[in-house]
């Protein structure tokens, strides 16, 4: 080795590798086979941390794909939840506020279903109303006094019932039909009641 290290400084180092001895063949082949295997080693050894991390990586990337899966049905079934809890309530309140807004609307209706059966009928017609005793008095206020227009207090007709009858018609409104059709949809949407 003294011998080759001279050599190369004598000659600084240009093509010094033509002065050292001849290695065999198979002398080379084993020392190249040596030295890939040292380097595939190392190059395992180097990358299983890697590998390891990639792993741990994947499987933590698995887990959150489910945990979102899991966040996601946890989140439409909150939000259908609370659909419903909020139906059920806006059901609960319209049906606490339906007698004092049925009554108020009620006078409203009765005095609307008047004026279509007045412009429906002859000016010297006399139309005649029917209902309940507890509309009466604000009816003959709204109206006045008319000699067309008879209103008659009947203690057999609910409160949502009116009958109006003129020389060629007649007809029944019943207010909270429209009401009842209103609920029953609305508690149709509720999950009891729905037929999935």
């Amino acid at each position: 080795m003294i011998k080759l290290h001279h050599i190369l400084n004598d000659f600084g180092n240009t093509n010094a590798y033509m002065f050292a001895p001849p290695i065999p063949k198979d002398e080379a082949d084993r020392m190249e086979k040596d030295a890939f295997e040292q380097g595939f080693l190392k190059g395992q050894k180097d990358l299983e941390p890697l590998i390891e991390d990639l792993k741990n990586k994947d499987d933590c990337f698995k887990q959150l794909q489910e945990h979102l899966s899991d966040f996601q049905t946890f989140m439409d079934d909150l939000q259908r939840q609370c659909l419903h809890d909020t139906l059920r309530l806006s059901i609960s309140v319209f049906k606490k506020l339906m007698p004092h807004l049925s009554n108020i609307h009620m006078v409203q209706d009765i005095l609307a279903t008047i004026d279509t059966a007045k412009t429906q009928s002859r000016s010297t017609e006399c139309i005649h109303i029917h209902l309940h005793p507890s509309y009466v008095d604000e009816i003959r206020s709204h109206l006045g006094v008319s000699q067309h227009v008879h209103i008659e207090p009947r203690d057999d007709f609910q409160k949502n019932q009116v009958h109006v009858v003129t020389d060629c018609s007649q007809m029944t409104f019943h207010h909270d039909d429209n009401i009842t059709k209103i609920f029953k949809l609305l508690e149709s949407f509720l999950p009891e009641n729905s037929h999935e």
